[in-house]
C-alpha cells in the first residue's frame, strides 16, 4: 500500500525544538480502503489496557470496519510503530549521566539490561522542572556553564531519592530516547488503542446513521495522532453552497495533550465539491476530552457522545450560513481576527508574523469571510498550525 511517509531520526537533533517526531506519516492517499476485522485486530496487544479496551468497544465482530480508509490508517500506524516500552521507578535507581547537546542523559540501572537513554521532545524540560531547574538549564547551556547545571541535577536527584515516575522510552536501532516522564497514574492509552476505540465507534454510528464515513487528512507519529473524518452527507446553505460535518480525532502519548474528539464543518460550493478542489474547515466544540489518568468507564461514557452528534448539527449549520452570507468583515472584524491570531503562542513566530503581513492586505481590499479564510489557510502548511487556524476561525464565527 502506498503511503506518504516522511521519517525522522533524532541521532544528530536532539535539542532540536523545532523536530515534532521520530516518525511521522501523513494520511493523504487517493486510495481509500475499509479495513476487514483482522486488521482492526492487529491493533490489540496482550497488556491490560487492550484487554479491557476490547472487552467495552468491539462493535467490529465479523464485519468489514465501515470507515473508509480504515486500512490505510492502520497499516500507516502499523509502518511507523516503535518499540516503546515504560520504566517505573525511583530516582534512587537512575544515574544522571550529564547532557547530550540540550538533552539530559539517564541510566536506569534497576531494569534488565540496563537502559541508557537521551531526553527527546519535552522530556529534559519536564524532568528539570519537578526540580526547578528547567529555565536554569537553559541559562547553564547558554553560557557554556555545563557543570554548574550538572551539579544542582545531581544534587537534586540525591535530595529526592524516594520520589517514584514513570518514564516513557521510545527505541530505534541504535539509541533509547527518553519522551516523557508522568506520575503512575498516567494510563497509557496509546496510538493503537485510541486508534481501536475511534474506528468501532464511527463504525457503529456509520451503520446506524446509514451514512459513509471517510477520513480525510492527518497523520500518525510515533508518540500522537490527528485524523480528520468526514460524514459523506451534503447539508444545502442554499445559493449553491453546501456543508459536510465530520470530527477530529487527537491523542497524545507524552502527557502534553488528551486523547479528545471535536466537532469540525467544511463549507464548499457546487463547483468545488464536484470538482474535489479547496473547501472551508471550521474546528467546533470539542464534545470529548479523556486526561490520561481516566478510568476505561470514562472512556466508554465519553464515547457515548459520539452517537449523539445529531445534537450539535443546528448549530453547525447555523455558523456555516454565518461565513456563507457574510459580504464583508469591517475594520473592527478585522482587527478583532488578526489580534486572535497574534495572541495565539501554539502557532510559530513566522507564521504569526505572515498572518500578520496579511492583515493589512485584508483591510485595504474588500473580501468576504470565507475568502479571508481561504487566503489565510493557504499561507499555513502544517496540520498543527492548520488546526489552530481553524480552531480560532470557528471562535472567531460564533461572535458574529
Amino acid at each position: 500500500m502506498e503511503l506518504n511517509q516522511i521519517i525522522i531520526h533524532t541521532k544528530d537533533k536532539t535539542g532540536d525544538k523545532n523536530m515534532k517526531y521520530l516518525k511521522v506519516v501523513s494520511l493523504d492517499s487517493e486510495h481509500k480502503v475499509k479495513a476487514s476485522t483482522d486488521k482492526i485486530n492487529q491493533l490489540i496487544r496482550s497488556d491490560v489496557e487492550s484487554k479491557a479496551i476490547r472487552s467495552r468497544f468491539n462493535y467490529i465482530e465479523n464485519e468489514v470496519c465501515n470507515i473508509i480508509g480504515s486500512e490505510n490508517i492502520i497499516d500507516s500506524f502499523l509502518s511507523i510503530d516503535s518499540k516503546k516500552f515504560d520504566i517505573k521507578t525511583q530516582i534512587r535507581n537512575i544515574d544522571f549521566l550529564g547532557f547530550d547537546g540540550n538533552e539530559i542523559k539517564l541510566s536506569f540501572h534497576d531494569s534488565e539490561p540496563n537502559i541508557t537513554a537521551i531526553g527527546i521532545y519535552e522530556f529534559t524540560d519536564t524532568f528539570l522542572e519537578k526540580y526547578k531547574l528547567d529555565k536554569f538549564k537553559k541559562y547553564c547551556i547558554d553560557k557554556k556553564m555545563n557543570g554548574l547545571i550538572e551539579n544542582n541535577v545531581i544534587q537534586c536527584m540525591k535530595n529526592d531519592p524516594s520520589s517514584s515516575y514513570q518514564f516513557r522510552i521510545i527505541s530505534d536501532e541504535e539509541h533509547s530516547y527518553l519522551r516523557a516522564v508522568t506520575t503512575e497514574r498516567y494510563r497509557n492509552y496509546d496510538n493503537h488503542l485510541a486508534l481501536y476505540i475511534v474506528l468501532n465507534v464511527l463504525h457503529k454510528y456509520s451503520l446506524e446513521k446509514k451514512i459513509n464515513i471517510i477520513s480525510r487528512e492527518g497523520y500518525v507519529s510515533d508518540s500522537s495522532l490527528d485524523i480528520n473524518f468526514i460524514f459523506d452527507k451534503r447539508i444545502d446553505l442554499g445559493d449553491g453552497w453546501y456543508m459536510q460535518i465530520g470530527v477530529k480525532v487527537q491523542n497524545n502519548e507524552i502527557g502534553l495533550g488528551a486523547f479528545s474528539v471535536e466537532l469540525l464543518y467544511s463549507i464548499f460550493s457546487v463547483e468545488e465539491y464536484e470538482n474535489k478542489t479547496k473547501s472551508y474547515t471550521a474546528i467546533d466544540d470539542k464534545i470529548i476530552d479523556i486526561v490520561h489518568t481516566r478510568t476505561i468507564d470514562t472512556i466508554e461514557r465519553e464515547f457515548a457522545k459520539l452517537m449523539n452528534i445529531d445534537n450539535f448539527i443546528q448549530s453547525m449549520i447555523n455558523n456555516a450560513r454565518k461565513v456563507k452570507e457574510n459580504n464583508k468583515l469591517d475594520s473592527d472584524q478585522i482587527f478583532k481576527l488578526f489580534k486572535s491570531f497574534s495572541d495565539n503562542r501554539t502557532m510559530s513566530s513566522s507564521t504569526r508574523k505572515l498572518l500578520k503581513k496579511e492583515q493589512s492586505n485584508v483591510t485595504k481590499n474588500t473580501h468576504k469571510l470565507i475568502e479571508i479564510f481561504d487566503k489565510l489557510s493557504s499561507l499555513v502548511t502544517s496540520i498543527d498550525e492548520k488546526t489552530h487556524l481553524q480552531r480560532l476561525f470557528s471562535e472567531f464565527v460564533k461572535t458574529l
